[in-house]
């Protein structure tokens, strides 16, 4: 495992693909030779977009301001700790995410790219927006990144290209509501492993390969979908709340 290094573009030919890769830390350039391209590179997958490869679905549910937190609300979660936590005021609706009760937390809040700009929550800002959301103007916590993220429900309309194939988030990207998204994520990999193995011992022809798609596709399409009707259903949950004075 290479950690700080960048894959740049590929070329392929009959028998392999060759990558082109940078060391982010001292900007040197290195070209790696393999027989297959497995793109397991996120939701943004570069490769995916080198490729030209399409999502299919719709790109934006609804957006986020994701607050990283360094804190312990383990005194404010008392005998309820949990992983997520929903505030549901009007002026404090959200989310908040416990990686690590005692140490590390995200808040979630809505976020109108429409309407405002990723620059406008300053860390000031969002010291007051986690304040309101966890009703407490004492607790502790310091802001380590802020970031913005879009929920979307989308599925790539091929996982192959040659000997390149897209696995996980490079393949569909889900809501979170279920937490389908990895789950898929792993299935992939399985599928995908095993079928290259069998490949490259002789066990198995090429056409194998061809099947990675064919099986893993549909199941992202259903996932994708009762990931969103989760998201919708939790939807009316807010708003049911917040109709209730």
């Amino acid at each position: 495992v290479d950690y700080g290094h960048e894959w740049l573009g590929a070329e392929q030919d009959a028998d392999g693909v060759t990558s082109r890769v940078r060391d982010t830390a001292t900007g040197a350039e290195s070209v790696v030779r393999s027989r297959w391209l497995v793109a397991a590179d996120g939701a943004a997958s570069p490769v995916r977009r080198a490729l030209g490869i399409a999502l299919v679905g719709p790109d934006r549910l609804q957006s986020f301001v994701m607050i990283h937190l360094e804190a312990d609300f383990r005194a404010l979660v008392g005998e309820r700790p949990g992983v997520l936590y929903w505030t549901t005021a009007p002026d404090a609706t959200g989310t908040f995410v416990a990686h690590d009760l005692g140490r590390t937390w995200v808040y979630m809040h809505p976020f109108d790219p429409d309407q405002e700009a990723a620059a406008d929550y300053t860390p000031e800002r969002c010291a007051t927006i986690v304040r309101r959301a966890l009703g407490s103007a004492t607790a502790p916590f310091a802001i380590r990144t802020i970031r913005t993220w879009t929920m979307t429900a989308q599925v790539a309309e091929r996982y192959r290209d040659g000997r390149i194939f897209l696995v996980g988030d490079a393949a569909h990207r889900f809501p979170p509501t279920g937490g389908l998204g990895l789950n898929t994520g792993v299935q992939d990999g399985h599928n995908l492993a095993w079928k290259l193995a069998a490949v490259e011992a002789g066990w198995a022809p090429a056409t194998l390969l061809d099947t990675y798609e064919a099986e893993r596709q549909p199941i992202a399409q259903r996932n994708a979908d009762v990931s969103l009707q989760n998201a919708m259903r939790l939807m009316e949950v807010y708003q049911a709340l917040a109709s209730i004075d």
